[in-house]
This record gives structure tokens, sequence and C-alpha cells, in this order.
């Protein structure tokens, strides 16, 4: 078994997250030291720039602009998703994606961010989805977001007035 995981994780609270909850379960549990290389769109270069056989991290958290097209371009490998022993706990649809049935990811729709609105700007506080919808609210579904990389190809597009 390997002595350590190198995991490429975006910056912020993503890092965070795993350094505080994540990294110390994980070496509890296992073993093996967690080494996290925090960054923002620097993943998929370093995966690039490395020498054929010796990639820069083992495990890459990464969204759909740049894993894909990443997948797709050879630089991942498949996983043993039998040695997955917890997928069977996932929400099914969560699994139906092709970045998991080709065997390279287990995806999932998360987002770590927050929904902000202006007080004095509306005269009710929002409380469902069509609240912001309702052509009196901008909302932000750049593919760049976990959100927006798995919801809008779902969602029907919307525009402010």
């Amino acid at each position: 078994m390997a002595t350590r995981l190198r995991i490429f994780i975006y910056s912020g609270a993503w890092e965070n997250t795993f350094r505080e909850v994540f990294a110390p379960a994980f070496e509890r549990l296992t073993g093996p030291q967690v080494v996290l290389d925090p960054g923002w769109w620097d993943a998929i270069p370093k995966l690039k720039a490395a020498p054929k056989n010796q990639p820069p991290f083992d495990l890459v958290l990464t969204d759909a602009t740049q894993g894909y097209p990443a997948i797709r371009e050879g630089l991942f490998q498949q996983l043993d998703m039998a040695s997955l022993g917890n997928l069977s706990k996932l929400e099914p649809s969560t699994l139906a994606h092709w970045v998991h049935k080709d065997g390279y990811a287990v995806p999932f729709a998360d987002s770590v961010m927050v929904l902000a609105y202006n007080k004095t700007s509306l005269a009710t506080v929002p409380e469902r989805w069509g609240d912001l919808l309702n052509g009196k609210l901008a909302t932000f579904i750049a593919m760049i977001w976990s959100i927006g990389a798995f919801a809008a190809p779902q969602m029907p597009a919307h525009r402010t007035k």
C-alpha cells in the first residue's frame, strides 16, 4: 500500500474541510499520509506537464469544465470501482453519468458556496428556487461552479429583465 495519498484540492473551503476532517480521518483509518496540493485551475496543467507515469497527484477534485476534457485526453486512469465499498450508499442518479459508467470518477453535485441577496432590493425573503428565477434576480450558472456544472444541462435558460 502507498505511504501517502497526494490529492489536488480546490483552495478555500474545500481545502479547509479536507485538512480538518478528511485527511485526519483517512490517515487514522488507513495509515497513509494525506498530502494536499491546493489550487484552482492548475491541476490539469500540472498533469499535462508531468513526466509520463509520474503524475503529481493520486486523486484530483475537479469540475466538469476541466475534468471531462482531461478524461477524454487520457489524463486520468480508470478506477477499480469494486474497491469503493460505499458506492451503494450513493443516490443511484449520482452514478448515472458517463464519467462513472466509464470508470473514471465518482461524480457529485455539491457546492460549498452560499447564496446571498440584498435585503433592500426584495420585498420578501426568497424561499424557493422559483423565487430566484422570477426575473427580478440574476442567478450565476456558469459552468465553472459545481452547481452550474451539474444543473445547467437540465435547467432552462433564465434571463433578468
